[in-house]
């Protein structure tokens, strides 16, 4: 039987603050994000800094994770810069 997916992208604005890019969702099987404006920092919550991360993506970059499924974060050095996070659930 063939696997169908569920695939889900939006668009958020970050800024200078910690911003909830995706929310926990136990079924995601992966998911990417993309900030072309500015270096994104990455974190599992709304502690993440400049300084204090889980992963940088440089500006431009795409990056995924396959085994996360709890909340993300992003935050920016400075202004405010829209990021594309997308993920796929079945």
């Amino acid at each position: 039987m063939a696997r169908s997916n569920n695939f889900s992208q939006s668009a958020v604005t970050v800024t200078t603050s910690a911003t909830l890019l995706l929310a926990a969702n136990g079924d995601r099987d992966v998911y990417t994000l993309q900030c072309a404006g500015s270096d994104l920092y990455v974190g599992y919550d709304n502690t993440v800094s400049t300084t204090d991360f889980v992963a940088m993506i440089p500006a431009g970059q795409l990056a995924e994770d396959e085994f996360w499924n709890g909340t993300v974060y992003g935050i920016v050095a400075s202004g405010s810069h829209s990021t594309m996070a997308t993920q796929v659930s079945p």
